[in-house]
């Protein structure tokens, strides 16, 4: 018996990077690997292909031949592989006790309603004895956008129930959380699911999206029912993300468990291991790569920090400054020539050359203000430029 993974997702998701990065790491702990690519609109694959559906169809043959469009042309190339199944078993016969992954295309209709790919996965597990587990993978950017991850869940589950596999949903680019900014949620909300509740209310707050508030109950309800969605987050850079993601995924197809050995021996060794949660794994990730409140506050004054200062330096002005007035000339009469043929007075220093003390920063509406502490000197005279005193947040 052979294992292996269907990748599969929407475009963008990461799949290929997702299929290299897996392969390396399991080269690297001793397991054999080979990738088989059966996305014919893939045209740079950075891993070696063990075998290559493009060497069997051409999706843009059948583009032109059958005047398709993308999206008929990549159903007509799957429908295709399965009517030649003999060509792909002669090259999964060249890899034997191999651990294989399938890159699949991004076309969701694939396997969220379309049949081929259920079919092609039974008779690769019926007929050439191969336990799958299909690995779905999401783009974290979802979770910044609660509309976009019921979305999300809506798709997870369909492929769930259409694949009919041991299923592994995955948030994948974790480490780019950051700049898409803070999830409305905790990030261990988004993989455990626990309630709907909080989800609708930080997708009923969204502008555009509160009119839908019965659609959007409905909808999360739907996928609370089934008590099946949940994902695990995955940087494919980092060696620990992607051990434990494997764990998972070993645990799910079995392949943890080995060969049949008397007395169950795999099985209790495997029931022995350490277990590890979701929930912590989540923790862990928004610890290293989400920023804090403190570090949000910092990066924004930083930013407008940086943006007062390249306005000054005669970039542009600030949108809300009016433009400054521009001074009247007026001809120098007799009496005055003498006055024009004068030394101009000296040159007001530029905010470059200006301590740092004396520069005024402009902060981000509604983020936060600086508090002076300035009090007339004794005696009368002209007012020092005080140092920050405190940050008010006005949030």
């Amino acid at each position: 018996m052979s294992f292996g993974q269907l990748v599969v997702g929407p475009p963008g998701a990461g799949k290929t990077t997702y299929c290299n990065g897996i392969s390396q790491f399991l080269e690297g702990i001793g397991r054999k690997t080979a990738i088989i690519n059966l996305d014919p609109a893939n045209d740079h694959l950075p891993y070696p292909c063990s075998v290559d559906i493009k060497d069997l169809v051409s999706l843009q043959e059948v583009m032109e031949k059958m005047e398709l469009g993308p999206n008929g042309g990549l159903v007509y190339c799957m429908e295709y592989l399965e009517a030649n199944i003999d060509w792909l078993e002669e090259a999964l016969l060249k890899l034997p006790g191999t651990y294989l992954l399938f890159d699949l295309p991004g076309q969701v209709e694939l396997y969220t309603h379309h049949g081929v790919l259920p079919r092609l996965c039974t008779r690769l597990q019926k007929q050439f004895h191969i336990q799958l587990v299909c690995v779905h993978l999401v783009d974290s950017f979802h979770t910044s956008d609660s509309a976009r991850f019921v979305s999300a869940m809506l798709l997870s589950l369909s492929a769930m129930l259409l694949m009919g596999l041991p299923h592994v949903n995955v948030l994948s680019k974790v480490d780019l959380l950051g700049r898409y900014g803070a999830p409305p949620l905790p990030l261990e909300y988004y993989t455990d699911l626990p309630k709907v509740e909080p989800l609708l209310r930080a997708l009923n707050q969204e502008q555009g999206v509160g009119r839908y508030k019965a659609l959007n109950k409905r909808l999360a309800t739907l996928v609370q029912d089934f008590s099946l969605v949940g994902f695990h987050p995955l940087c494919i850079t980092d060696k620990d993300s992607v051990a434990a993601l494997m764990s998972v995924i070993d645990k799910t197809g079995g392949y943890v468990f080995g060969a049949c050995m008397e007395d169950n021996e795999a099985v209790l060794n495997a029931a022995a291991g350490e277990t590890g949660w979701a929930h912590d794994r989540a923790a862990a990730v928004q610890d290293k790569y989400l920023p804090t409140d403190e570090e949000k506050l910092l990066r924004d004054l930083r930013s407008a920090a940086d943006e007062g200062m390249r306005q000054r330096q005669g970039h542009g002005r600030p949108p809300h400054c009016p433009p400054a007035p521009q001074p009247t000339t007026t001809t120098p009469t007799s009496a005055q020539g003498a006055r024009a043929d004068a030394a101009p007075p000296p040159a007001r220093p530029s905010p470059a050359t200006l301590p740092p003390e004396a520069q005024v920063l402009p902060v981000p509406r509604g983020r936060a203000i600086c508090v002076l502490d300035a009090k007339p000197p004794p005696g009368g005279g002209e007012t020092p430029i005080p140092a920050p005193k405190s940050f008010l947040d006005l949030e």
